[in-house]
């Protein structure tokens, strides 16, 4: 088995990667930069695999290999510290139990304070030998200038629709969801925006309770009135990009859904609200031009967190620009 088999589409990722291994010349450093449910997991374990080869190939991509080691958020926490660092360079001294190189894969890269992004510089530009390190992030540029030029970025593929709707229906389960409810699909495909993750997820009605809690919440207070509590709750947003990304994408859903039930005659199926009673009675003192305008706000600021913006002057421009388009 090939291990690259592992990741849906990404061919160019993977014939770079192929190539390096077969060259012998691999970056001992590299960035792998995506969307959540873009694949950056499943690359770095592909890599790590097709590197090792033979037996050992089932354990890397099973995640319980002893020479790979995963570091990243610790639970509960918002940020990385210098302290996992610290570990991380304390296990990179130790030789590699079952193979002949050790790999490490960092996730939430973008989540390291600066103490930690610096603490981490020495080991990335001279790492002990046969030692790789793969830093995960949404987005490079959330990095220091200092790491980044220290480790090659690799660009996760973003599906266009087509291509993204070419590779679900390779799965016999959301074949069947496409072929049933057609229009459900091409929703989920269009929100997903280019994740096969996000599609699947969205396909298979899977979500977090606690993002869409938090998102039900920030548009009930927008509905209110209530700018007091809406800036209370935007400062309580989490810190980390991923997770803070993933509520405005629930806030979307529930604004695509509250548009829809408003509109008459049309049936399609919801994808935030349980029915359509619940959506009737969600924010119910926003008009649809308000809506249209919260929805337009909303893809402005996940824009915005492609850029290196400061996380917490994006929850207070969320808060500002929402009271503005709701007005």
């Amino acid at each position: 088995m090939n291990p690259f088999d592992t990741l849906r589409g990404n061919e160019k990722q993977k014939s770079y990667f192929t190539g390096e291994i077969e060259k012998g010349t691999l970056p001992h450093a590299l960035i792998l930069e995506g969307d959540e449910g873009s694949g950056k997991h499943t690359l770095a374990r592909a890599v790590a695999a097709a590197m090792a080869g033979g037996a050992h190939r089932e354990k890397i991509l099973a995640g319980c290999c002893p020479d790979v080691k995963e570091y990243g958020l610790a639970p509960e926490k918002k940020i990385i510290t210098v302290d996992m660092v610290r570990k991380m360079k304390s296990d990179a001294a130790v030789l590699p139990n079952d193979l002949p190189f050790r790999f490490f894969i960092i996730s939430d890269a973008q989540c390291m304070n600066r103490q930690a992004q610096n603490a981490a510089l020495k080991i990335l530009e001279e790492p002990p030998a046969a030692t790789y390190f793969f830093l995960l992030c949404d987005s490079a540029a959330t990095l220091l200038p200092t790491v980044r030029s220290r480790a090659p970025v690799i660009r996760m593929q973003r599906f266009s629709g087509q291509e993204l709707t070419a590779q679900l229906t390779k799965n016999e389960e959301y074949f069947r969801k496409r072929e049933s409810d057609p229009l459900f699909f091409e929703e989920c495909v269009a929100l997903s925006a280019g994740s096969y993750g996000k599609a699947c997820a969205l396909l298979s009605g899977k979500g977090a309770g606690e993002q869409k809690q938090k998102a039900l919440e920030l548009l009930e207070a927008l509905s209110d009135g209530a700018r007091a509590q809406l800036l209370l709750l935007a400062a309580k947003l989490p810190s980390a990009r991923s997770d803070y990304d993933q509520i405005l994408f629930y806030m979307q859903m529930a604004v695509r859904d509250l548009l829809l039930v408003r509109s008459a005659g049309e049936e399609g199926t919801l994808l935030f609200f349980a029915g359509r009673l619940q959506a009737q009675n969600a924010a119910k003192h926003l008009g649809s031009g308000q809506l249209l305008r919260v929805y337009d706000c909303l893809c402005t600021q996940r824009e915005y967190l492609l850029k290196n913006v400061n996380m917490q002057n994006a929850r207070m421009a969320l808060a500002r620009d929402l009271c503005r388009a709701a007005v």
